[in-house]
């Protein structure tokens, strides 16, 4: 996964206006090779100010394209 390949969702401080605890949503483009995307994901975390990072939900929104892929790169999928 390379970074220009994720998009931040929503950030929202939990317990509202005062705090530094943040809950942050991205949504992610994993990749193989050179840059192939093989699907989109979603991850929630928890940030806290005592530097932990929580990963409180995770969803697999789509697979890779077997169609559309590159016929080099198929021993990747599973």
């Amino acid at each position: 996964m390379y970074p220009y390949d994720v998009d931040l969702l929503d950030i929202e401080r939990v317990g509202g206006f005062r705090g530094f605890n943040f809950q942050i949503t991205l949504e992610a483009y994993p990749t193989v090779g050179p840059h192939i995307v093989v699907g989109k994901d979603i991850f929630t975390y928890q940030i806290s100010p005592s530097f932990n990072v929580k990963l409180i939900h995770y969803q697999h929104l789509e697979g890779p394209d077997k169609n559309a892929f590159p016929w080099n790169y198929s021993n990747l999928l599973k």
